[in-house]
């Protein structure tokens, strides 16, 4: 849906890249504190959340991009995270998910976008109203 909003297909998910997601979301549960990944070879979206807001957890993403302008790049971490999601050129996701407690780990594992600077405003259109 929010894709769809801006213009951008679908993505789809990729076993080899859930595969790594999961195991990134494991370990986060396993050392109940959210770090960098050392391996760089994907984007990465990490959230933890209450399991009964875990729907809400992109939505709220979401709402904080639509506070800032498309044609610069943004620096909100919440923004920088929606920005993944909605970038044009991305086409696999690998999504991981674990229960910790009460909370719910999300690790979402994208392919890299390039040109992040010179191809922003080709990647990311302002939101169509209709959609």
């Amino acid at each position: 849906m929010y894709r769809k909003a801006h213009y951008a297909a679908p993505l789809i998910e990729n076993a080899e890249m859930t595969g790594k997601a999961q195991t990134r979301a494991l370990k986060i549960a396993n050392f109940r504190r959210m770090f960098a990944d050392p391996n760089t070879e994907y984007e990465e979206i990490v959230s933890s959340c209450e399991i009964l807001l875990a729907p809400f957890t992109v939505k709220k993403m979401y709402d904080e991009i639509n506070k800032c302008r498309y044609n610069f790049p943004n620096k909100k971490s919440l923004a920088k995270n929606v920005l993944k999601l909605i970038w044009r050129n991305t086409r696999y996701i690998g999504i991981g998910v674990v229960k910790s407690y009460c909370h719910l780990i999300i690790a979402l594992k994208l392919t890299p976008r390039k040109n992040k600077i010179r191809g922003y405003r080709a990647n990311i259109k302002a939101r169509n109203k209709n959609a």
